[in-house]
């Protein structure tokens, strides 16, 4: 005989919050499969954004290993300055006994060149960067002219700007500097910091005018660091003698007489011996 319920019977109710609980636990789970679908769509944007900045950034890296690009050398021999133009129009007056490494053609994020020992650029306005590696120092630019001198033997490497901005930093990004025109970046090689300091910038290009050794208010230290990279000749000085500051044209002249002249100036005597030049003398005291 079939049982009947009736209102308010505990059974009826029993089985409503059954349904009720069932209805709120189907709600609770499609409300989580959805929550986790969202973020697995999230997570997948973010590796993909992920993946294309790291492609970005690396592009001309992994594009070299596709299409292997050429790396050209110009060289300029002891005693000459050596001129050239780079692919993108950028103007490279290089110094006696250095040497520049650039690709055969520049990526499409930036210019980059290596460069051993001095240099003065004109380097023409792009959006692409135009870096320089010099050992430890990175020198960056978008148009502008400037000199590098970063000889392997010194102990420092000197970057001096005459027209625009540029900055200089570290490989390793410890120290940035900005220089504009008349402002000269000094980087310890030892010490691994830089210094900046006020010039007259035309003064550091002087060697890029024909080759020609004229000096004006420059010390003396400088003028024999430049004569031994140009004519690979081993000179010494005392010590008190780097210092001073002098006025002088050597241009045309032999290496002894360059310097016997600058015998004179500092008030010694230069002897030759063993292949080797010492200067000694009163100097600017």
């Amino acid at each position: 005989m079939q049982q009947k319920t009736t209102l308010g019977d505990p059974s009826l109710e029993f089985a409503q919050d059954e349904v009720y609980n069932k209805i709120c636990q189907s709600i609770q789970l499609h409300r989580k499969r959805k929550r986790v679908r969202w973020l697995m769509a999230a997570a997948s944007v973010i590796t993909l954004l992920a993946i294309s900045t790291l492609l970005y950034n690396r592009w001309s890296v992994i594009s070299n290993l596709i299409t292997p690009v050429a790396t050209l050398q110009k060289l300029s021999p002891k005693g000459q300055v050596t001129f050239f133009t780079l692919t993108d129009g950028t103007k490279i007056w290089l110094n006696s006994n250095s040497k520049l490494l650039y690709p055969e053609k520049f990526s499409k994020q930036q210019r980059e060149v290596n460069l051993i020992g001095e240099a003065y650029f004109e380097v023409v306005h792009t959006d692409k960067p135009f870096i320089i590696h010099t050992g430890d120092v990175k020198t960056q630019v978008l148009g502008t002219s400037f000199n590098i001198s970063a000889y392997q033997n010194d102990k420092n490497i000197r970057i001096t700007v005459l027209t625009g901005k540029v900055g200089v930093t570290t490989t390793a990004n410890i120290q940035t500097m900005y220089l504009t025109p008349n402002q000269q970046a000094v980087f310890n090689k030892e010490q691994q910091t830089f210094t900046q300091h006020n010039v007259a910038a035309e003064k550091e290009i002087v060697w890029q005018n024909n080759n020609r050794l004229i000096y004006k208010g420059e010390k003396l230290g400088k003028v024999l660091d430049e004569m031994r990279q140009r004519y690979h000749i081993k000179i010494t000085a005392d010590e008190h003698l780097l210092n001073c500051t002098i006025s002088v044209d050597l241009n045309n002249k032999s290496t002894q007489e360059m310097m016997q002249i600058l015998a004179e100036i500092m008030n010694g005597t230069c002897i030759l011996k063993n292949g080797q030049y010492t200067l000694t003398g009163i100097g600017c005291q």
